[in-house]
């Protein structure tokens, strides 16, 4: 009794170019499946909401002088980072602004970033709207030269103001559609080859001697009728 039928890949060894083979033979699914990632990243990325940053930035130095002066400004500075965005602060900026949030949800929009080896502290803010995002950098860099420099002893000074971003952040939708397209295309090829080696039909010799375990004595070529092509006269 003959074996079940095995898959393609069963007992032999695949090789890349063979898979690559693929793609021209099925070129019009893989163009279709390109084409329709790219169109779908496209399309959500031109429909979801956009995130403007606007940045502020604020020198911090420490009043004395001497050997520890530039610990103390480096310290100074990590607890600057630090209160900027604790709960009072952030409610002092809502109530500022007048903003329809609560404290969690505007700490998650701000980001105070640190460069090394300097002592300046950059208020980064991220809103739906420009003129937002720059009016909650300010108001934060405005409260660190007021309410925080009263309570620390040492005033920062404001190097410079937040200004509505002209651009939205984050990469264009030319960057989705091209992204969405390789996923596309590399889903497209990754389901071809599933399905190629997983195929367990007899095409060839070879998929015959590979199914019943032997060499077939002997190959029936195919009998399919042909058409013939005639000739102007009416004859073969």
């Amino acid at each position: 009794m003959p074996a079940a039928p095995a898959s393609r890949a069963a007992g032999r060894e695949v090789t890349p170019v063979e898979l690559f083979r693929l793609l021209p033979a099925h070129f019009a699914a893989v163009l279709v499946c390109t084409l329709l990632g790219g169109i779908l990243a496209f399309a959500a990325a031109r429909l979801a909401p956009r995130s403007y940053q606007a940045e502020a930035q604020l020198y911090v130095a420490a009043a004395q002088e001497g050997l520890t002066s530039g610990y103390a400004e480096l310290q100074l500075t990590a607890d600057y980072q630090e209160l900027l965005t604790s709960r009072t602060m952030l409610e002092s900026v809502i109530s500022t602004l007048g903003l329809s949030t609560d404290t969690a949800h505007l700490k998650d929009q701000i980001t105070i970033l640190h460069p090394a080896d300097t002592h300046i502290l950059r208020i980064v803010a991220a809103d739906s709207s420009p003129q937002r995002a720059a009016d909650i950098a300010n108001a934060l860099a405005a409260l660190a030269l007021d309410d925080l420099s009263a309570r620390m002893g040492t005033p920062p000074r404001l190097v410079e103001q937040a200004a509505p971003p002209q651009c939205f952040s984050g990469p264009g939708a030319v960057f989705h559609a091209a992204f969405g397209a390789g996923i596309g295309f590399l889903l497209c090829f990754a389901f071809l080859c599933l399905h190629y080696l997983r195929d367990d039909h007899i095409y060839t010799a070879d998929d015959l001697t590979r199914c019943l375990g032997s060499s077939p004595l002997a190959c029936i070529p195919d009998a399919t009728p042909r058409r013939l092509h005639t000739r102007k006269g009416g004859r073969p």
